[in-house]
């Protein structure tokens, strides 16, 4: 009996992927978070700083960004989240901006945030979709996590972002 369980064991570890083998660990420059990145994705060290991580990804639209916004004097993140949407909704906003979901209320790794997802005409010509979560930190402060991609592209794209949602941590 203990023989064929091993053996089964043993099959099962062979054909399992690897812990971690397709993506990494990312912690941000101000120690605030880390998360996991799928290992296709390319940190942009030229535009990024110590507000702003972006990562490309192996399609030609698609990005991840996390970006620390300051100062923020929004109590509630699905406000915060309402006063951003009307934002891109201005004229100087998003160029043909649509509010497809959200916000609607999330929480991320026990904080409250907000979860909104639009479309809009790039500058490049093409209609571009995002994922946008804002989690508010405290002391006037909030993080936006964001996943955009080419609007035909995008529901491939939103599993590495389920990913980086799920795997996010915060240090503070």
């Amino acid at each position: 009996m203990l023989k064929p369980l091993m053996v089964l064991l043993a099959l099962a570890l062979i054909s399992a992927p690897a812990a971690g083998a397709r993506e990494f660990v990312f912690t941000d420059p101000n120690g605030l978070f880390h998360t996991v990145i799928p290992e296709e994705w390319v940190y942009q060290t030229q535009q990024s700083s110590l507000a702003l991580s972006v990562f490309y990804g192996p399609g030609p639209y698609n990005l991840v960004y996390f970006e620390f916004l300051e100062p923020v004097s929004y109590d509630d993140p699905v406000e915060y989240a309402e006063y951003v949407a009307s934002l891109f909704a201005e004229p100087g906003g998003l160029t043909d901006f649509v509010l497809e979901e959200g916000p609607a209320r999330y929480e991320l790794d026990g904080l409250p945030a907000a979860c909104l997802t639009y479309t809009y005409k790039a500058g490049s010509g093409q209609h571009q979709r995002e994922t946008r979560v804002l989690a508010l930190i405290g002391d006037g402060r909030a993080i936006s996590i964001t996943i955009s991609d080419e609007a035909e592209a995008f529901d491939s794209t939103r599993a590495d972002l389920d990913l980086v949602l799920a795997e996010w941590r915060w240090s503070i």
